[in-house]
């Protein structure tokens, strides 16, 4: 699956439960490797960059948040 695929999909779902949610689940929900989750994020971290939401990574779980 291509990259900006998994990230628009990986946006839709931190966006819909509100809450942080394991690389290894993602990787379940989207039938995809860790590593292209990890990959995926990393693309959706560089376009948040200067918005009003970013990215918060803590350990191995990720949620969408407000910028500062």
């Amino acid at each position: 699956m291509d990259i900006n695929i998994i990230s628009k999909k990986i946006e839709a779902i931190l966006f819909y439960l509100s809450e942080p949610v394991d690389i290894k689940r993602l990787s379940k929900i989207l039938e995809v490797s860790t590593e292209q989750i990890v990959e995926a994020v990393k693309a959706l971290s560089y376009l948040y960059q200067d918005r009003g939401i970013s990215l918060m990574i803590h350990g191995n779980e990720i949620s969408l948040v407000t910028s500062n």
